[in-house]
């Protein structure tokens, strides 16, 4: 997203739209290299994973900071005006950030819960064997959520990044902090 707003000068939403498209797209195929090979191999635990994910995310840290060096860059000019909402300021982009994290969730719980997208998703979370055997393909229900959370990730870091610029190992911190 950054290097095509900032760099190359494309627009906001067009930047955006790619970002979330490429993001989703990264995300597809590191499942289906990386995490579903892992998945067949009875021998890896999900300790495993998680140290193929640690790993990756080194990996993916270095190759931009190659890319891009290693300063601080910020998309403040995104943030919009500020307004007063009950005498606490708020940027243009908090209050996007709000409605739209908002209307994420509301979106894909009404999908998980009322579509049969959903259904065969919740299926195979709850019983893998099962819903095989009822004849959901697991794997693709897999890759789609996968998917979707590389895209919910794509929106997160598009909108964290206008919020609190970009920083080659701001992904190290965070991910330090979870654990």
């Amino acid at each position: 997203f950054y290097a095509l707003y900032a760099q190359h000068g494309w627009s906001v939403w067009l930047a955006v739209i790619f970002a979330l498209v490429f993001t989703t797209a990264l995300g597809l195929v590191l499942w289906g290299l990386i995490y579903e090979r892992l998945r067949n191999r009875s021998a890896i635990s999900s300790a495993g994973a998680l140290m193929a994910t640690f790993s990756l995310m080194l990996i993916l840290q270095n190759a931009l900071l190659v890319v891009f060096g290693s300063s601080t860059r910020s998309l403040r000019d995104l943030q919009g005006s500020v307004h007063l909402i009950f005498d606490v300021p708020w940027t243009t982009h908090e209050m996007v950030t709000v409605v739209l994290s908002i209307s994420l969730v509301l979106l894909l719980a009404l999908v998980l819960r009322f579509t049969r997208l959903g259904k065969a998703l919740r299926a195979v979370a709850d019983q893998e064997m099962v819903a095989e055997v009822v004849g959901i393909p697991t794997k693709q229900m897999r890759g789609i959520a996968f998917g979707i959370a590389s895209l919910c990730a794509a929106v997160a870091g598009i909108l964290f990044a206008i919020e609190y610029g970009l920083d080659p190992y701001m992904s190290t911190s965070v991910t330090v902090r979870m654990f």
